[in-house]
């Protein structure tokens, strides 16, 4: 029996048992059940009724807040009007039907010397009238009764001094739902201006169940048009959600379309820039056709320029813009410009005067941005000068510890109304500059943008047109003992070079062959590909010390690439790309390149890239002075010192600050 009860039996009938006694059992059994089963529908009944209430209950709750609400405005029109009534120049008396007092205003508390308090619940008629004129206000009251309104009469009160005070009085009636009268309301007006004080009591009689009324109207129709509200701003949220995702997919459609622009219009710079270098070095040239080639240059350069001025430009409006902080010369990096800057001063005839007078000019900066600064202004001193005029660069010490850079002219000056938007995107000083001299108007807004991410300051100032202009950059300078120096880069040598195998691949074949032709002559030995399955077979079968790579390929990319050369064997690597932004560089130095080249690349540059590849942690000396800066002269590709900026400050740094000066262009 307990192991029928252990398994689960909630009886035991021990053979034999009577059918009935079994049947009994059943019939118990059954009919528990069912009792269990009705009471499990009334425990659903009730949840179901509970939930029910539940709901009901909420719906109370807001019925009972939208009653509070309703009961606060009607509080507050009865305020309202009680105000209204209390500083009325007109008496006021509110009567029940019967003639007992409800209230007094302020003029009938004066005039009778009895408060409205005192005065609720008595008898207006008997305790207040006197004698010989009850019957004139019994009359009055028993006209509003009978359903005549406005009722007009005249009757007085009597001061607490005795005066009587005749008051011509205004009577009407405010009616309950059933038609009966439930006050009198009797307005008097104790001087000449009664009839006035009739109309302001009579609005203010018959407006007060309009109110009441419109309120409540007001109430209904203020919850139906909140929950519209509600309903149409979750519209209009989801309608800005969609024009954010709209907006942000146009900005970056349009980021991308810049990119593969600027990647476009630079690609075929590139063979034509190194082209120019390398027929340059030819000493055959007569001066005439080395002066068309200078020409060419430059023109290729401001191609390049304007690219990456717009490319800029992008960057600072959103707040991309990164600096690569190193310590710079800023003596070493201004005759760096000047260099650069020669030929067109040569060309134009103008006169160069340079005073670097500051005793402390080392700063802190991203060595290719305040690069990029210092030839913009140059340049424009150049550019703005006519013939026979002179440009003038100065330091100075200002406040103790800021150095002055200014880049002074004679040339065309400033109006004073352009000062003000001088740096202005997009603005020149009139239309008829930008036909004459050309350009963008981004140079000046660029500048003032890096200057200012420095720490700097910039200004520009002239004594009008045609007197010349004047800019002026202030930086903070480093203390003396903050200065280091560092060992000079040596000059790699012919000798040196022929132990140095450099493997170009590039799909342009125009490009991939003046780079073949330029490094061979240099020394180097050069074998070249034209696709990424052709470069890892020759690197599979030759040890090549630095590869310089395109990033787009045919069959792949250079980022591929670089990645497969590295589990082969390690290898230098130097990337080609026409995309310079700062993702397209941390894709590069991700993928192991060392340096990221943005073109056109000319081959003096590409030259530079190699040495200091193959000597990153060696670092020039300020004593090299202007011996160092006339090689960073030689190495640079272009006025923007997309290249040579990485040493204009007489530094060579570590490889991944070297790749990121080199990808800025101005």
């Amino acid at each position: 029996m307990f192991r029928g009860y252990s398994v689960g039996a909630v009886d035991y009938l021990a053979k034999p048992y009577p059918a009935e006694v079994l049947k009994a059992k059943v019939q118990v059994f059954i009919e528990l059940y069912r009792k269990s089963n009705e009471i499990r529908r009334q425990a659903d009944t009730i949840n179901q009724t509970n939930r029910e209430l539940g709901k009901t209950n909420k719906v109370m709750g807001a019925l009972f807040r939208q009653l509070e609400e309703r009961n606060t405005e009607i509080n507050r029109e009865r305020d309202f009007i009680a105000a209204v009534l209390e500083t009325a120049g007109s008496v006021v008396v509110v009567l029940e039907a019967d003639g007992r007092v409800v209230r007094f205003n302020g003029t009938c508390e004066r005039i009778v010397g009895i408060p409205s308090a005192d005065a609720v619940g008595r008898n207006f008629i008997e305790e207040l009238i006197d004698e010989s004129e009850k019957d004139c206000v019994r009359e009055c009251v028993a006209r509003i009764v009978g359903g005549e309104h406005p009722v007009e009469c005249e009757y007085s009160l009597r001061t607490p001094d005795g005066e009587r005070r005749v008051i011509a009085w205004s009577n009407t009636a405010m009616y309950d739902e059933n038609g009966g009268v439930r006050f009198i309301i009797c307005t008097g007006d104790v001087d000449t201006e009664r009839k006035a004080a009739e109309n302001e009591i009579r609005v203010l009689n018959t407006d007060l169940e309009q109110r009441v009324e419109k309120r409540t109207e007001e109430l209904e129709d203020a919850v139906r048009e909140l929950q519209q509200e509600v309903a149409e701003r979750r519209r209009t949220q989801r309608e800005l959600e969609v024009a954010k995702e709209n907006a942000e997919a146009a900005n970056s459609a349009k980021d991308q379309f810049l990119a593969v622009l600027s990647h476009e219009l630079r690609t075929p710079l590139t063979p034509v820039l190194a082209s120019i270098e390398y027929l340059q070095d030819d000493p055959s040239l007569t001066p005439i056709v080395r002066e068309r080639f200078l020409t060419i240059r430059r023109n290729v350069e401001l191609e390049a320029q304007l690219i990456d001025d717009l490319l800029d430009l992008t960057r600072i409006a959103k707040g991309k813009l990164q600096l690569s902080i190193d310590l710079i010369d800023a003596h070493a990096m201004l005759r760096n410009v000047i260099e650069i800057c020669d030929a067109t001063l040569r060309e134009k005839g103008l006169k160069l005067e340079v005073s670097m007078d500051a005793d402390r000019f080392w700063v802190r900066g991203d060595s290719a941005r305040l690069h990029q600064v210092f030839w913009n202004l140059v340049k424009n001193a150049i550019k703005f000068t006519p013939a026979g005029g002179t440009v003038r660069v100065t330091s100075r010490i200002i406040a103790g510890d800021r150095i002055a850079i200014e880049v002074c002219d004679t040339g065309i000056g400033i109006p004073a109304d352009a000062l003000g938007k001088i740096f202005d995107a997009f603005e020149q000083a009139s239309g008829e500059i930008t036909r004459m001299f050309g350009g963008l108007g981004l140079g000046l807004s660029i500048s003032k943008a890096l200057v200012e991410a420095h720490g700097g300051e910039i200004r520009a100032s002239s004594d009008g047109e045609g007197r010349g202009s004047t800019f002026a950059v202030s930086l903070p300078v480093e203390h003396e003992g903050e200065v280091t120096k560092a060992a000079v880069v040596p000059a790699s040598s012919i000798d040196s070079r022929k132990n140095v195998h450099v493997l170009i691949v590039e799909d342009h074949r125009e490009t991939n062959l003046v780079m073949q032709m330029f490094l061979e002559r240099q020394g180097y030995r050069v074998s070249s590909a034209r696709n990424v399955t052709d470069a890892i077979a020759l690197a599979t079968s030759t040890n090549f010390d630095v590869v310089i790579s395109d990033i787009s390929l045919p069959d792949g990319t250079g980022l591929d690439l670089m990645r497969t050369l590295r589990k082969i064997k390690p290898v230098l690597g130097i990337a080609l790309s026409g995309f310079g932004m700062e993702s397209d560089i941390a894709r590069s130095l991700e993928a192991g390149f060392v340096q990221h080249l943005v073109k056109p690349v000319g081959v003096r540059a590409l030259q530079a890239a190699i040495d200091s590849a193959l000597h990153p942690s060696l670092e020039h000396d300020d004593n090299a002075g202007d011996a160092a800066t006339a090689a960073i002269v030689d190495a640079a590709p272009s006025p923007n010192g997309a290249h040579s900026v990485a040493k204009s400050n007489g530094t060579v740094p570590e490889t991944k600050k070297q790749s990121a000066a080199n990808r800025k262009r101005s």
